[in-house]
């Protein structure tokens, strides 16, 4: 049996709905019936109760795309000529939702036009350059959704750039701050500090923006050899920045390379979704692609080429971009209660997935190991089960606990929840199975 990926409230017990902030729209008005009972779509859930998307309500943060789950496509739109209404649209038809076309800053008069250019698109902006002199005058406008600060900043510059966010929150204390840090493989003299840990709390801690995001390019490929590997510290890097995020309370903003690079590969459909769904199972709020447009002299394929056109990894990230909004009830907004890898081989760097939820008796990899995340969401819980390697498929075979009163349901790619008898599973590279339940459904 199929079902969409809904919350059903019963009627019996009082249901109460936070109330509006000034100035926000209210919860959208929901008929009861006593004894009864509502099914709210999960778009709805995601509000929060406040018509504003998911909001961490400890952190001040609130998702720039509302109950859309952000999507970033870093060198969007690369020539200023293209920045036209079709070119957004076209960016729109891929699945993004935010927009970072240039990180040189642009004049105010290339600012206007890309916003009037990408309105009604459905997508958002993150613009760079000299913020102090621009906020004024385009804070209001509903096209912006983020200011960008810095990418990979030194250890040393933090001190100045938090003064220079609380300049900006002085003249804009509404719109997020963006700012993107190095990845673990970052040499000392880039980071400006020997522990990559202490780089990235220092950075929550200093200057405290509200997301923690970071790049990491995990699969390289040996022209020589024409072997593909994963980096060894591609899991620890997650695991240590997730880490972070939680203990502080700040989204993880997480990438995926679109785009061949400095033998960086995304030459095949696994490599993206590799590392889009570990990003999601560690937790992540916003998925970064870079790049979408294919910057001058670089080798490509991207999923648009130089010349503007579109590539065969277009339709790869547009696909891919589906099946992450078809799940958006499932990530956005979503808790890790516990992330690790199961199986004869743990990434180095990485925790070992101990804990098993309670309504499963056993979870055994059968192979090298997977990575398996448990996340929650509001009422439901999740267990997500993705392989990682760079090969070979991966078996995993899960058992119900017998005493379990509530039912476990598979989710699929399309957001639908399908009843399952559990058992063994194979996954294949890059690829993730799904599973739902509400430890209160039958309460």
């Amino acid at each position: 049996m199929k079902r969409h990926l809904l919350f059903t409230i019963s009627t019996a017990l009082l249901v109460c709905l936070a109330s509006p902030v000034k100035g926000q729209e209210a919860y959208k008005p929901i008929t009861i019936t006593p004894g009864g009972s509502v099914t709210i779509q999960a778009e709805d859930y995601n509000k929060g109760g406040r018509g504003i998307g998911y909001q961490d309500r400890q952190n001040n943060y609130v998702c720039p795309t509302g109950d859309r789950f952000p999507v970033l496509a870093w060198h969007s739109i690369l020539p200023v000529e293209e920045l036209t209404k079709k070119r957004y649209e076209e960016l729109a038809e891929c699945g993004f939702n935010l927009s970072l076309s240039s990180v040189w800053g642009w004049d105010k008069a290339t600012m206007q036009k890309s916003m009037d250019s990408c309105r009604g698109s459905g997508v958002q902006q993150i613009f760079p350059g000299s913020i102090l002199d621009v906020a004024p005058e385009f804070k209001d406008n509903d096209m912006v959704a983020c200011w960008y600060l810095k990418d990979e900043p030194n250890y040393a510059e933090y001190a100045d750039l938090r003064a220079y966010k609380d300049r900006v929150r002085a003249i804009d204390d509404t719109h997020l701050l963006y700012l993107n840090l190095f990845p673990t493989y970052a040499s000392e003299t880039q980071l400006g500090i020997t522990d990559y840990s202490q780089y990235v709390q220092k950075y929550a801690d200093t200057i405290g923006l509200g997301i923690i995001s970071y790049d990491h390019y995990p699969i390289k490929y040996n022209t020589s050899t024409k072997v593909t590997t994963l980096r060894t510290d591609y899991y620890e890097n997650l695991q240590r920045v997730s880490a972070i995020c939680r203990a502080t309370n700040q989204p993880l903003w997480a990438f995926c390379c679109s785009t061949s690079h400095f033998g960086y590969s995304v030459t095949e459909r696994w490599m993206m979704r590799l590392q889009v769904f570990s990003d999601l199972a560690y937790g992540a709020q916003c998925i970064q692609y870079f790049t979408y447009w294919l910057p001058a002299g670089w080798e490509g394929p991207a999923p648009i080429d130089a010349n503007g056109n579109r590539t065969e990894v277009y339709d790869l990230v547009k696909a891919l971009n589906q099946e992450v909004r078809n799940l958006t009830p499932v990530f956005l907004g979503a808790k890790v209660v516990q992330v690790g890898h199961l199986g004869s081989t743990i990434p180095i760097g990485a925790a070992e997935f101990k804990k098993r939820p309670e309504c499963f008796s056993s979870i055994k990899a059968l192979g090298t190991g997977c990575l398996i995340s448990h996340l929650k969401n509001g009422d439901n819980e999740y267990l997500m089960i993705v392989n990682p390697g760079v090969a070979n498929n991966q078996s995993i075979k899960l058992t119900k606990n017998a005493s379990t009163p509530y039912s476990i349901h598979q989710v699929t790619p399309e957001g639908e929840l399908i009843d399952t008898s559990l058992g063994t599973f194979s996954i294949k590279v890059g690829d993730y199975l799904l599973f739902q339940w509400n430890p209160n459904e039958n309460n």
